[in-house]
């Protein structure tokens, strides 16, 4: 199974086993659809095999640089074809010119992750899952963390401590989310053994239910 590669992950694998780690995306339904050449600037689409569209809240095409959602059709399955299939990923084209390795394919400029990456307040603003993920970039004592919208008021935050963990972080963890939400929601935190993960077997650090 795979999952999104965050940065502070990257650095660690590319630590340990001493070589540069690149980013395939796919999914079980298209597989595959784009990877980073080794500029890893962007993602280069395989439109040979696949037509890749990303389109906004109405359908409309995406602007480049405008988060969307992932629309693919599949040219090689002649088994069970998929018409403009939307995958529930989100991703942007990318606004630079053309790659640096000199590949003229066309290019996401990242996968953003899933719809239910993202945050929805009752007014209809959105949060994407990435300031939750800097939340806890570089903290000491937590082994795991999910952030998880329960309703369009609730936020709940696990964490499943190391032994260096300190009591305070979670009451920091909420100050910084209900400033950032401006008191939208109403943010608990608690300690936990184990986060599940999902049942195809991946770790959600963002996590919303109403999405």
């Amino acid at each position: 199974m795979a999952e999104q590669l965050w940065d502070f992950q990257r650095a660690d694998i590319e630590r340990a086993f001493g070589c540069p780690v690149i980013d395939f995306y796919g999914a079980r339904e298209s597989a595959p659809i784009a990877t980073q050449c080794l500029e890893r600037n962007g993602l280069h689409v395989m439109a040979d095999l696949r037509i890749v569209e990303i389109v906004d809240e109405e359908g409309h095409p995406a602007m480049p640089g405008e988060v969307g959602r992932v629309v693919v059709t599949d040219l090689t399955n002649y088994a069970m074809p998929l018409i403009r299939y939307a995958n529930d990923d989100l991703a942007s084209w990318s606004t630079e010119g053309p790659c640096r390795c000199g590949r003229t394919l066309p290019r996401l400029a990242s996968i953003h992750g899933r719809s239910s990456d993202v945050i929805r307040t009752r007014d209809g603003t959105r949060m994407h899952g990435y300031y939750f993920m800097f939340l806890f970039y570089g903290a000491k004592g937590v082994e795991q963390f999910q952030v998880r919208q329960t309703s369009l008021e609730t936020i709940e935050v696990l964490i499943k401590p190391a032994p260096d963990y300190r009591e305070e972080f979670a009451g920091d963890v909420v100050r910084r989310i209900e400033q950032r939400t401006g008191g939208a929601f109403r943010v608990t935190c608690r300690l936990v053994d184990e986060i599940p993960l999902t049942p195809a077997g991946k770790r959600r650090f963002v996590l919303s239910d109403v999405a």
